[in-house]
């Protein structure tokens, strides 16, 4: 990362990529592109709009939705008009949403949907600073306070035009020492800790992190994590920094359908999903026995004889690369096909992940 603000870096990026991909996004039809140009434009109206409802350099927007494109437009936009993001997760309560809201002080909200909406509802009257709830989908009629997407991107453009060069003179008084984001912990050990993380913070991050990983331009990352999460939330600031494509899974639960239709090269993920897939191979072959079990026992027992030498920067040679040229054949690529068969990292963080998988 050239850079040291996060926002300089989507503004450079977006100016590079042009009409080339930066998301896919599934639908009822399969998946569907969406350029940098789109969401240069998009964001800069979500940024041009937040200011058009006078919120001010520094106002904490919060994000109440699960992993979706709006989210990341959301968070461009606000990053954009020199806000500080406040993402929240979508499965915490009323109560907890609440919670974050008021402590972080934040000045309006993006909700994904009608049940996060009303989360917001119940709780409202107790959020004085709260001027604004934008909903990413579904209508906003009969909801005060509230306004749509692209309600509010209509609104930015508005504002762009009668105060041109607004979002540019923004964009300009942002500092590598400003807040970018404010991650609230899960609150397991009593009240959710607001984690205030800088720009140069993030900066160096993603800078540190694509130098230990070579991602290529246009590499395919399979993006789910929650973006209420710290890792979730690096992920998806390396790939765009890295001008790569991020496919959303459709949901926490078809991560594995996901994985063969999206081919992914580049997958991020927390320590259960690996937990889940080891779990379910080694059921498979519990569940087939024989002989297949005593080729799987066979093959892994090799696989790891090679790995090790890999690891001490040797190449398998002679009878063992002859063993996991055939260990590969009869399983190792049967697996790697189950996984979109392009995968060339499988990226764990957030907590331990056992050696053993």
């Amino acid at each position: 990362m050239k850079e040291t603000t996060l926002h300089r870096m989507y503004l450079n990026r977006i100016a590079e990529g042009g009409d080339s991909v930066r998301y896919m996004v599934p639908g009822d039809h399969g998946y569907t592109p969406v350029t940098y140009r789109q969401v240069g434009d998009a964001s800069r109206e979500i940024g041009l709009g937040l200011m058009a409802l006078g919120l001010s350099r520094g106002d904490r927007v919060a994000i109440l939705s699960a992993t979706r494109l709006e989210w990341c437009l959301a968070d461009i936009g606000s990053t954009l008009g020199g806000f500080v993001t406040v993402p929240i997760y979508p499965s915490n309560l009323p109560d907890q949403v609440e919670y974050i809201l008021a402590h972080s002080r934040a000045r309006a909200v993006f909700v994904e949907d009608e049940p996060q909406y009303n989360k917001i509802a119940e709780v409202r009257s107790r959020l004085p600073h709260l001027s604004s709830v934008v909903m990413m989908t579904g209508g906003a009629e009969g909801k005060e306070g509230a306004t749509t997407l692209s309600a509010l991107r209509e609104r930015g453009k508005e504002h762009g035009s009668a105060n041109p060069g607004a979002l540019e003179a923004r964009t300009e008084e942002i500092l590598p020492t400003d807040d970018l984001t404010i991650i609230y912990t899960s609150g397991t050990t009593g009240p959710p800790k607001g984690v205030v993380t800088r720009h140069s913070n993030y900066a160096f991050n993603v800078t540190s992190a694509l130098e230990a990983v070579h991602v290529p331009r246009g590499a395919m990352f399979l993006q789910f994590l929650p973006l209420a999460h710290s890792l979730g939330r690096l992920e998806h600031f390396l790939a765009f920094d890295a001008m790569a494509v991020s496919s959303f899974a459709r949901s926490l639960q078809t991560v594995a359908e996901d994985l063969a239709t999206v081919r992914p090269e580049i997958m991020v993920s927390v320590p259960r999903l690996y937990e889940k897939f080891y779990a379910r191979v080694l059921a498979k072959v519990e569940e087939d026995g024989g002989l297949k079990k005593a080729i799987f026992e066979w093959a892994l027992g090799v696989g790891r004889e090679a790995s090790r030498r890999r690891q001490q920067g040797r190449e398998p040679k002679g009878f063992l690369a002859l063993k996991n040229g055939v260990a590969d054949r009869l399983v190792f690529r049967k697996i790697r096909a189950r996984m979109g068969g392009r995968l060339r990292f499988f990226i764990s963080g957030g907590a331990p992940l056992s050696r053993e998988i």
